[in-house]
């Protein structure tokens, strides 16, 4: 079996290691995960962080959960959404944030309480454009050079018009109730 190097992220941006993985660990498993090259949606999966590289974090998918894997999902279908998740103290606070682009100024950012912002998306998913947050590859990074940050990104159910309604309906319905547990943990 090939290697997915979709799965192996990068720590080297982050001044404090640690720091970048304390926060990452925090979603594990409530945000789902998408490989573009091999096309695959990640629903359940640990994350690994190598003793030998200690720049590095791995995704390691659950081999035992193979239906917990959407399978055949085209790259174009997910979308960058401009919003983040943030530690509070980017803006002096304690508690998690979401960070949206102002719709005024794309280069201006909008913070909101984490669980506050999840109520948001939570009322997209009523409508025919559901915003339904992932992670990919490049999606941890550095804000303001110190604090790690984790960029979502969106699958658009009205592109993956190869897939079944039951399958986008099953994905839709995972992304959900992952996000629910979140906000449950909030």
């Amino acid at each position: 079996m090939a290697e997915n190097n979709d799965l192996q992220w990068d720590l080297d941006e982050f001044l404090d290691h640690d720091v970048a993985k304390n926060f990452v660990m925090r979603f594990e498993n409530l945000l789902c995960v998408f490989s573009p090259s091999v096309k695959q949606i990640y629903t359940n999966y640990s994350m690994f962080f190598p003793r030998e590289d200690n720049h590095k974090m791995v995704v390691l998918p659950n081999d035992e959960a193979y239906h917990d894997t959407f399978q055949h999902i085209e790259p174009d279908s997910v979308v960058k959404t401009g919003i983040y998740i943030m530690p509070g103290e980017v803006i002096g606070k304690t508690d998690l944030l979401l960070a949206i682009p102002d719709k005024n100024s794309e280069n201006n950012l909008k913070f909101l309480p984490l669980k506050q912002g999840l109520l948001g998306i939570f009322n997209t998913m009523k409508g025919d454009k559901p915003v339904l947050p992932l992670l990919t590859k490049g999606d941890l990074r550095g804000f303001e050079t110190k604090h790690p940050s984790l960029h979502l990104h969106r699958v658009v159910l009205d592109n993956l018009e190869e897939r079944s309604s039951l399958e986008r309906n099953g994905i839709k319905s995972v992304i959900k109730e992952k996000l629910l547990q979140l906000y449950n943990e909030l």
